[in-house]
């Protein structure tokens, strides 16, 4: 591109220093041809003025001794009296009508051929009658003129001197941000779409990279919307999938499930015979309970939140779901701090029972990320909340001192059934069916990044009657 770009200048620059330089030369010769033809005619009169009393007194030696010198100042001289006959000089012919016209015109008469330049000046006598005619033969005034080859030396180096100026200028003006603008596509075309071109050069590159910046960016926000739309269809069919499952197992496992669990109630408060039996009778219930509670999850998740959004005070519903943990025995030995920020947050567009069931499950999990063998949560869990930059959303944040989360089990952990529990601690659908309710809320609930596990849930602004209708 520079190439091309710095070829057809050269061209056109060449073109403009040729034609400038022939113009100029033009000029300039055609001035200094009129200085020299001035100059040889009025050299000629003053010539012709000191040969005029030599003529009249017929004073031929000395005559022929001012022609030879007069005549060193042209290539020919001839001195003719006024019949037109040759009386001093080199002998030189010249056309007879010349010749005449000087004589009858009293006037200079001049002649080119392509060698040579001829001038007939007219003699005068005291009594101002022509007594004669001056004939010199001159180089072509354009051979005294000629430029020496100096000039041309001089012009080439100027264009040559002006070919490097404009290489250079655009090469910084014009090559260097096209080259940028090539290499920001390139990047843009390997998926780079963070790429940003510096605008520089002329205004219309300037507006090019300006135009290049905002379609980046627009095909940026673009590209994360279908990102966001390809997971949100991701989820769907996730949530399609479980329910279709959920359905399944809630008919062909429920309902023999609740008989299972209502003949052991009965055999329980039955006297058993064995304390063995006893024992035996409450593990089945257990683990009959333990399933229920599974299919009662499952069932939470593939269903649609059909609760209708309200106003709900956000600390309110914290201390709430801490009123409910605290009192277990893995929270005894584990920290819990507010933010005092939750007591000035504005309400949030949510259902409240729905919160505090999110906020309990990801309290449950910063408990089992901080429990060790004994089962207790030793450490600390805090819970944040603030306002985004433009104050519509509220954020909160459940953290804990746990070690942080791989980055590969990132987005894993809230796929249905995925756990890093051992088998029997849990279930794998607690983070799935808060985001399940969260995002049906129009919110998010996303891991954030760092060194530390932080589950943060964004939520709408309570808006009354402007709130959008819940999904």
């Amino acid at each position: 591109m520079r190439a091309q770009l710095v070829l057809g200048l050269a061209l056109i620059i060449a073109m403009v220093v040729v034609s400038v330089s022939l113009l100029s030369l033009w000029a300039s010769r055609s001035q200094n041809v009129s200085r020299v033809l001035d100059s040889r005619r009025r050299l000629a009169k003053a010539s012709a003025t000191v040969l005029a009393p030599l003529l009249e007194r017929r004073a031929w030696r000395q005559l022929a001794l001012t022609v030879g010198r007069v005549g060193r100042l042209a290539r020919a001289t001839q001195v003719y009296d006024r019949r037109g006959r040759a009386m001093a000089g080199d002998r030189l012919q010249i056309p007879a009508p010349l010749l005449r016209g000087a004589l009858k015109t009293q006037h200079q008469q001049t002649r080119f051929d392509r060698k040579s330049m001829l001038l007939v000046t007219p003699i005068f006598g005291l009594d101002e009658q022509v007594v004669g005619a001056l004939a010199q033969r001159f180089g072509a005034a354009k051979e005294v003129v000629a430029l020496p080859p100096i000039y041309y030396v001089v012009m080439v180096i100027d264009g040559l001197v002006l070919l490097a100026f404009v290489y250079i200028m655009v090469s910084r003006t014009v090559a260097r941000p096209l080259r940028e603008l090539e290499q920001a596509a390139a990047a843009v075309a390997r998926g780079e779409l963070d790429h940003r071109v510096k605008p520089q050069g002329p205004q219309e590159l300037i507006s090019l990279a300006r135009s290049f910046n905002s379609m980046t960016e627009a095909l940026a926000e673009q590209l994360g919307r279908l990102e966001e739309q390809r997971q949100s269809l991701i989820r769907s069919e996730k949530l399609a999938s479980v329910g279709r499952l959920a359905a399944g197992v809630a008919h062909e496992i429920g309902n023999p499930l609740q008989s299972v669990i209502g003949f052991t109630d009965i055999l329980i408060d039955s006297p058993p015979k064995h304390e063995r039996q006893a024992d035996l009778l409450r593990r089945v219930q257990a683990e009959a309970q333990r399933i229920h509670r599974i299919v009662g999850q499952l069932l939470d998740y593939s269903r649609p939140v059909d609760e209708e959004a309200e106003s709900v005070d956000v600390a309110a519903v914290v201390e709430e779901a801490l009123g409910l943990l605290q009192p277990q025995r893995r929270f005894k030995a584990a920290s819990l701090k507010r933010s005092e920020a939750l007591v000035e947050l504005p309400p949030a567009s949510i259902n409240r029972g729905r919160l505090v069931q999110v906020l309990v499950n990801l309290l449950l999990n910063a408990a089992d990320a901080l429990g060790e063998g004994d089962g207790e949560a030793k450490g600390e869990i805090r819970l944040e909340g603030r306002l985004d930059d433009d104050g519509e959303r509220l954020l909160l944040a459940v953290e804990d001192d746990g070690a942080s989360i791989p980055a590969e089990l990132r987005e894993q952990i809230f796929d249905p059934f995925f756990t890093t529990k051992e088998p029997g601690e849990g279930t794998g659908l607690g983070l799935a069916v808060s985001r399940s309710i969260v995002e049906s809320f129009g919110g998010e609930l996303y891991l954030a990044e760092g060194e530390r596990t932080r589950f943060e849930i964004v939520l709408e602004r309570w808006r009354g009657a402007e709130n959008p209708p819940c999904q």
